[in-house]
């Protein structure tokens, strides 16, 4: 069996980060364990770590679309925030 499936020179496939990619993130999205695990909200695994293209945001990006009710907070915001405002630096 051949595969039908012919990339060309200028083909594009998604974007370079699932932050910018809305067209494909949802649609070539894998389940993983890991999402399973933080949809638990008794589990003992509450952080989500990998490295760079490791999934992380496309995981999070997932929860926020399946459970509207969900808010992400972005941490570093916050604590750059709380540096900036300081009267102390």
């Amino acid at each position: 069996m051949s595969n039908p499936i012919v990339f060309s020179a200028s083909s594009r496939i998604g974007k370079i980060s699932a932050e910018a990619d809305e067209e494909f993130l949802f649609e070539c999205y894998i389940d993983t364990q890991a999402l399973a695990e933080l949809k638990q909200l008794g589990s003992p695994k509450m952080l989500l770590l990998g490295s760079t293209g490791a999934g992380k945001t496309a995981i999070i990006r997932k929860i926020e679309r399946d459970h509207k009710r969900s808010n992400f907070i972005q941490l570093d915001e916050m604590a750059l925030d709380y540096l900036g405002n300081s009267d102390v630096i």
